[in-house]
């Protein structure tokens, strides 16, 4: 049986946890995880902040022009490419899917 965490990030998203991997703060945490984003289109480098994968914007924007972050399976340069849900951000062989949020929980 797979069991599912909640970890709240922002007011703006949750990230539902769906493996077994501790992370460096102690919760089990998966390889693939998924966002929830209450407000879309959410643009590239904000998504790898909230989800994250980088420290910053200027990280995030050094990634995505050296062609370190994919999406959908495809390597993505545009730092303000518009993301919607379903839409599959990989890097640093981690993977995290955008999902919408439900209006109330």
């Amino acid at each position: 049986m797979i069991e599912i965490y909640q970890l709240f990030l922002t007011f703006n998203a949750i990230v539902l946890l769906d493996g077994v991997v501790k992370s460096p703060w102690g919760f089990e945490m998966s390889k693939s995880m998924y966002i929830e984003v209450r407000n879309l289109p959410i643009r590239l480098g904000q998504f790898l902040k909230l989800a994250n994968l980088v420290q910053d914007g200027v990280e995030a924007k050094i990634r995505i022009q050296d062609g370190e972050v994919m999406v959908n399976s495809t390597v993505e340069t545009r730092r303000g490419k518009q993301l919607m849900e379903g839409d599959t951000i990989t890097y640093n062989g981690k993977s995290r899917t955008v999902r919408i949020a439900p209006l109330f929980q």
